[in-house]
């Protein structure tokens, strides 16, 4: 575990959803719209306006990696027993090394620039399917993770 430590990399969030059987919404990652200059703080401003930034499906990244943010997220999901759905935040290194940040038990379901609703899109699913499937406690239509179905 680290504290306080400056970690190099991409933020990577993961939702996943499910009562009975979770599984995971495609991860997408947080990209800066212009190269950074300086490391980069995800300040309070930046979580509710996004402005400068916008998030990018990680489906051409090594399977590998992919499978162990996927695990990470199922993992967190079940050993901190959350329900119906939650969001699996990460920082992973330009070297693919992931370092758990936090599992959001009440994330945004916005319409917009959310990360529910990016996902959603990734998977072919509006936000509403995606909170229909939370209540109807139904699996996601690409099993339990997004590599299941090659995304």
């Amino acid at each position: 575990m680290l504290i306080q430590e400056y970690i190099d990399g991409l933020d990577v969030t993961v939702p996943v959803v499910g009562r009975t059987v979770p599984g995971c919404l495609p991860a997408v990652a947080l990209q800066h719209n212009e190269p950074r200059k300086r490391p980069f703080v995800f300040t309070a401003e930046l979580k509710a306006t996004k402005a400068s930034l916008h998030y990018e499906h990680i489906g051409s990244w090594p399977e590998e990696l992919r499978q162990r943010i996927y695990n990470m997220a199922l993992s967190a999901f079940r050993v901190s027993s959350q329900r119906d759905y939650s969001r699996l935040d990460c920082r992973v290194t330009p070297d693919g090394r992931c370092f758990f940040i936090e599992i959001n038990a009440n994330p945004q379901l916005g319409l917009d620039k959310a990360s529910f609703a990016v996902s959603g899109k990734c998977a072919g699913m509006e936000v509403g399917e995606v909170v229909l499937a939370m209540i109807r406690d139904e699996p996601l239509p690409y099993g339990p993770s997004p590599l299941v179905a090659g995304l």
